[in-house]
């Protein structure tokens, strides 16, 4: 539940009250751009000053930092000997807070008897070890002040005390022009004030010889928040102070003290400041006005809450406010004890009904069985595939029987013959092929039966059946399958070449597959669309332009209790960045886009059924680049022999990141084997060198075809293949020429982990892609008729980081359904979003909503600092709140049309909401 509570509230405390100052440049303050709502306001002034004095008694050398109403800082200034700070804020206008901070050499001159002990930093004057009037200490506590200025302002005075950072914390963390009048009139009227403590302008008690009552009443007020202290704990009272006006609860005794501090301030300053005129007059006066408080407002008890008295239209907004609160109470509580218990079937509480329940059950449509089956069907497909490529592209005869068509698949598939080169050892290569054979049978021993059947472009597949084991004594693992294909339209004939045109081409597809009580239908309607730049012929070079492909599926999907039928999409679009990238242009430059599931999920036993939907789309696709896998690069591994020395030197990599190698050649010491030294030279940046120092070399790979078994063993020692063809090793007569030896038989270990780094692309290693096909296992990949030029290098490790500055994906997640949260709350809609709009910035929203009404949960992101919570109603009353802990016990503010009506402050651990009406209620 706490963490429930913490992530449902947080609210900022103000009190509304009809009228207060605002601490502008007077007049009438109309909202604006950057503090929020609108202006009219034409033009701006040409700059805006902020100025004042901070005081508790002067404050010297001290940090002043002004903020805006977004909580930027927009400007910054330091104590002068007099206190005073003048910031420039261009023309911004708004709500502005500003923050006294200490910093070195920042200083308090002490206006009451006593201040504290002399510590480090202090000025005591007199050496007794105490601060006291007159004497100046290191500040060590900030002070606030919140202020609106208007369009029309040039100068705003806003001075900074105690009595100001009250006023501060009760305007509490939403800054508009209605928040602070209210936290002015409020703590105006809970301390019998007269006018709003930012506009009067501090004295030095300690110095001052003439000044007015206001000013003396106030600096009396503020010398006495100091005097109440503990041990100079200043930040410790105000704290107290601003967590009582908070709840709008304060013991009378508390004001009781600050009466009596007033009079012991008033009689140090008199002993101190003979000069200082109508001290006991001003004392006087501030006190009685806090015993006009203490009876009006506390009257014969122990504490003082003020009543306000509200129009028509706040009580009528104030009512909605509180029904915003009384909503998200009743869903969160309601949904908590739902987590707890009705999800559990062997609770109590257990409700079958319940979306979440449901939510948590559907996933068993897709069990063990059902993915089974799923696999099983697209396995038949991809068969199917391959034969529809084979006879309408290649021109090749139909293989009708599907086991048939699977040897041919796997085969071509797998041809690479990678136990061939094992020579030196014939157990070993015989258990190469074993292991390779019996992975060719258990692969083919999945396909029982089937037939593919062609007229035109219509392809069936019929009675086709995939054993899931390959045993076929255990029958009941055999999942039976069928499935029809309608190809587009295809341009062009077998003389000009087939094709298709641009635009839209559609691809029918539907079938059936099955075990046992498991049932998968893809129903008609079902298609793969592809969609064409330009027109495609088979003859052109390049492949077709494909802009984006998209699969639409109309499934069914039910086992023996439950059962799904709907819609799955899956899309692909063409990504402009990687065309830009001059990649190679047979490659499908294609980004995954979107993924969708729509329908419904039913139980057969009780017939309760649950709509739902997710999609997730990328939405910068086509804008997103990266480089494939496996790309390859003739630009970036450098060779030059020396003939002179025999030796071979590569320079692998680019820019900062490279790795230079040198090969050389050493007789063995019997003279009939060589020893390839591998030395490097140097690494620069993310780049290494092959791992090895030198490899013994044996020979050259050779073959012979036409011979017998007998023959290749005893006039080659080599290793007969099936097909007549002996492959054995040349003995290493290599007329002294290293560039020989880079056969794809030595490469692994002469190039072996010889790897560079490029930035944006990944680690490409000193190796083409398919280097066996392509070299064989005779040619080496250093001709030696070159002295120097290129190899080619492979991408094996992309740089993929997908949230990158500058290269980040951004992403829309969508979720939908309906139901009961509960048996206690009605029928609801939901939908759930989660977007990413930039590198470090996204947002999420929960809107539920039921009959007329509706809750709506909003979370920007901005970073790993983001903390603010915002839910709404949807008729302009919202709720903001603060999750991260702060100093303060004000979590946010219950505010609607733009003005404030409640809070939700923490009180040990329990939230309170407090209302302008002065009512209290706890959140749960």
């Amino acid at each position: 539940m706490t963490v429930i509570k913490k992530a449902a509230l947080g609210l900022s405390i103000v009190v509304l009250a009809a009228c207060g100052g605002g601490g502008g440049s007077g007049g009438t303050s109309a909202p604006n751009p950057t503090g929020g709502g609108d202006t009219g306001a034409d033009p701006y002034p040409a700059g805006v000053n902020l100025d004042g004095v901070v005081a508790k008694g002067i404050v010297s050398g001290a940090l002043v930092e002004a903020y805006g109403s977004d909580g930027e800082l927009i400007g910054t200034a330091t104590t002068d000997s007099e206190g005073r700070y003048s910031i420039t804020v261009g023309t911004y206008t708004g709500a502005v807070k500003l923050v006294l901070k200490p910093q070195e050499g920042a200083l308090v001159t002490c206006d009451i008897a006593e201040c504290r002990t002399a510590s480090g930093g202090d000025e005591d004057a007199d050496g007794d070890g105490k601060i006291e009037f007159g004497e100046r200490y290191a500040l060590d506590y900030q002070l606030t002040s919140v202020v609106f200025v208007d369009e029309t302002a040039t100068e705003v005075n806003s001075h900074i005390t105690p009595l100001t950072t009250l006023v501060a914390e009760k305007a509490g963390i939403t800054l508009n022009q209605t928040s602070i009048s209210t936290a002015n009139t409020y703590v105006k009227n809970m301390l019998g004030l007269d006018a709003n403590p930012s506009e009067i302008e501090p004295v030095d008690l300690t110095k001052a010889s003439s000044v007015s009552e206001q000013q003396l009443r106030f600096a009396l007020l503020n010398a006495a928040l100091e005097e109440v202290a503990e041990n100079g704990n200043v930040a410790g009272v105000l704290d107290n102070l601003s967590a009582a006006f908070t709840l709008n609860i304060i013991e009378t005794g508390a004001l009781d003290s600050l009466s009596e501090g007033i009079s012991l301030v008033a009689a140090a300053v008199k002993q101190g400041n003979q000069n200082l005129t109508g001290i006991e007059d001003a004392a006087e006066a501030s006190q009685s006005k806090l015993d006009d408080v203490i009876a009006q407002v506390c009257g014969t008890g122990t504490s003082c809450s003020l009543k306000i008295d509200l129009t028509p239209e706040l009580n009528s907004n104030l009512e909605k406010a509180k029904q915003l609160v009384s909503t998200v109470r009743r869903v969160t509580i309601e949904t908590v004890d739902t987590v707890n218990s009705k999800l559990r079937e062997d609770s109590d509480g257990y409700d079958s009904e319940n979306v979440l329940t449901q939510l948590d059950a559907a996933e068993e449509i897709m069990d063990e069985e059902g993915r089974d089956t799923v696999m099983a069907f697209s396995e038949i497909a991809v068969v199917l595939a391959s034969q529809v490529v084979a006879v309408q592209y290649e021109g090749q005869n139909l293989i009708s029987d599907i086991p048939s068509v699977a040897e041919a698949l796997y085969d071509s598939k797998n041809s690479e013959d990678n136990c061939a080169w094992i020579t030196w050892d014939k157990a070993t290569q015989d258990a190469c092929y074993a292991e390779k054979q019996a992975d060719r049978d258990a692969y083919l021993s999945r396909f029982v039966q089937g037939t593919i059947e062609n007229s035109g472009g219509n392809w069936k597949v019929r009675n086709a059946v995939i054993d899931l084991d390959g045993d076929s004594s255990t029958g009941s693992d055999e999942v039976k399958i069928s499935l029809n294909l309608a190809l587009p339209q295809f341009t062009g004939d077998s003389s000009t070449g087939m094709g298709l045109p641009d635009g839209v081409n559609e691809l029918a597809v539907n079938g059936t597959a099955g075990l046992g009580s498991t049932e998968f239908t893809v129903e008609d309607g079902s298609k793969l669309q592809l969609e064409l730049d330009s027109a495609f012929n088979e003859e052109d070079e390049n492949g077709p332009d494909i802009t984006s492909i998209g699969l639409q599926l109309q499934v069914r999907l039910e086992n023996a209790t439950r059962s799904f039928s709907g819609d799955m999409e899956l899309g692909a679009r063409k990504s402009v960045k990687l065309e830009e990238m001059g990649l190679n242009k047979e490659i499908l430059y294609l980004n995954p886009e979107k993924l969708a599931l729509r329908g419904s999920f039913s139980e057969k036993t009780t017939g309760n059924s649950l709509e739902a939907s997710v999609v997730f789309t990328v939405d910068n696709a086509a804008e997103f680049g990266y480089f494939p896998a496996d790309y390859e690069r003739s630009d970036l591994t450098s060779y030059s022999y020396n003939e002179a020395d025999n030796t071979l030197t590569l320079v692998h990599g680019e820019g900062e990141n490279k790795a230079t190698v040198r090969y050389s050649l050493e007789e063995g010491e019997y003279g009939w084997s060589y020893f390839i030294r591998i030395e490097c030279l140097e690494v620069i940046g993310s780049a290494n060198c092959p791992v090895m120092g030198g490899v013994d070399f044996w020979g050259i790979v050779r073959s012979v075809s036409g011979i017998s078994q007998e023959d290749c063993w005893s006039n080659y020692s080599g290793y007969w293949r099936s097909n007549g063809t002996c492959v054995y090793l040349e003995g290493p007569n290599l007329d002294k020429d290293i560039r020989l030896v880079f056969s794809p038989v030595y490469t692994d270990y002469l190039l072996g982990e010889l790897q560079a780094f490029v930035p944006g692309e990944g680690w490409y290693a000193a190796t083409p892609d398919n280097y066996w096909e392509e070299y064989g296992f005779y040619e080496s990949m250093i001709p030696t008729t070159e002295t120097s030029g290129f190899i080619t290098s492979e991408l094996v490790q992309q740089d993929l980081n997908f949230n990158a500055e500058g290269r980040y994906v951004k992403f829309t997640v969508r979720m939908a359904t309906s139901g009961r949260l509960s048996a206690d709350l009605p029928e609801m809609d939901l939908e759930l979003v989660v977007r990413r709009t930039g590198y470090e910035s996204g947002d999420a929203a929960l809107d539920v909503s039921w009959g007329d009404d509706r809750l709506r949960v909003e979370y920007p992101y901005t970073g790993e600092d983001s903390s603010r919570v915002v839910l709404t109603d949807g008729e302009g009353t919202k709720m903001e709140l603060e999750l991260a802990e702060v100093s303060s016990n004000v979590k946010g503010a219950i505010v609607k049309d733009g003005t404030t009506y409640g809070v939700i402050a923490e009180e040990n651990d329990v939230y309170i909401v407090n209302w302008i009406d002065n009512t209290i209620e706890t959140l749960y």
